[in-house]
C-alpha cells in the first residue's frame, strides 16, 4: 500500500491534542484481507501515540455500513452508526 497512512512522517506532524481521522466509503470491500489486515495495523500502532479515528462507509452484502471506530492505547472499539443504501437513496441511522 502507498497511501500516505503508510508514511511514518505524516503522523508524527500531529499535535498531542490533535485527533487524526481515517476516512473511507465503499472502498475496503475491495481490499484483499492482507490488505484489510495490513490497514487494520497499522491504525492500532498508529493508535498507540494518540487515539485515531476511522469513519468507515462500506459495502455489507448488498447494503452499506456507517462505522465509527477509535484506535487508542491498543484497543480497537467500533460502533455501528448507521445502514444505507450504496448510493444514499436511503440511511437508517441507529445512534
Amino acid at each position: 500500500m502507498t497511501h500516505s497512512i503508510c508514511c511514518p512522517t505524516r503522523s508524527r506532524k500531529f499535535r498531542r491534542i490533535e485527533r487524526p481521522c481515517v476516512y473511507h466509503t465503499i472502498a475496503v470491500y475491495q481490499f484483499s484481507a492482507a490488505m484489510r489486515e495490513t490497514l487494520e495495523n497499522i491504525l492500532i500502532v498508529a493508535g498507540l501515540r494518540r487515539p485515531v479515528w476511522r469513519l468507515a462507509y462500506e459495502l455489507e452484502g448488498k447494503e452499506c455500513t456507517v462505522k465509527l471506530t477509535r484506535y487508542a492505547d491498543g484497543v480497537r472499539d467500533e460502533k455501528l452508526l448507521a445502514n444505507a443504501h450504496p448510493h444514499g437513496t436511503w440511511i437508517e441511522w441507529l445512534a
